[in-house]
C-alpha cells in the first residue's frame, strides 16, 4: 500500500487497498487505492511513476451507502456456483492457472452505492481487500454525518 496523505489538496481521512470489480469493459480489473477525504471518495490505480489513474471520483453527497459484505462462491454479481466454476474453467483454458479441486470460498466485498450523473442508483464493487472494510465504512459514516451537519 502506498500511503496517500493528501490528494488534490484534500487531506486523506482513511485509505483502503482493494481490487476494483470492473462494472463494464471501460474499467480494468486492477488493485486500487480507495482514498476517502471529507469531500470525495477517490478510486485510484497506481501507475508506479508517482502518478495515479482516476477510475472514479465520488462526491460525498453522491454516495448513498457504503458497506462491507461477504458473498459465497465468489459471486458479487449473482452467479450460481456452477456459473462461477464454469467461468474459472474458461479462465484456465484462456491461460490462467486454476488448480484442480480449487475450493470456491467466501469473498469479502466493499460495496459503494451512489447516484450517477442522471440520478440513477448504481453500485461499484471492490474485492481482495487488503484489510477489513469496517474502519473504512466507519470513517465514511462519520464523514457523511459531518458533511450534512
Amino acid at each position: 500500500m502506498n500511503k496517500i496523505r493528501e490528494y488534490k489538496g484534500e487531506k486523506t481521512v482513511v485509505q483502503l487497498t482493494a481490487r476494483l470489480v470492473p462494472p463494464n469493459d471501460a474499467y480494468p480489473n486492477c488493485m486500487c487505492e480507495l482514498v476517502l477525504t471529507n469531500h470525495h471518495l477517490y478510486v485510484l490505480e497506481d501507475n508506479y511513476d508517482d502518478t495515479w489513474t482516476e477510475h472514479f471520483i465520488f462526491p460525498i453527497a453522491q454516495i448513498e451507502e457504503m458497506k462491507g459484505r461477504t458473498e459465497k462462491d465468489g459471486s458479487e454479481q449473482g452467479y450460481t456456483r456452477t456459473q462461477y466454476l464454469v467461468s474459472e474453467i474458461l479462465g484456465a483454458l484462456s491461460g490462467f492457472i486454476v488448480l484442480p479441486g480449487k475450493k470456491v470460498e467466501n469473498v469479502k466485498l466493499l460495496l459503494v452505492t451512489y447516484k450517477d450523473g442522471t440520478g440513477k442508483r448504481d453500485t461499484v464493487f471492490f474485492r481482495d481487500l487488503e484489510s477489513s472494510s469496517k474502519p473504512f465504512v466507519k470513517a465514511f459514516l462519520k464523514v457523511k454525518e459531518a458533511f450534512y451537519a
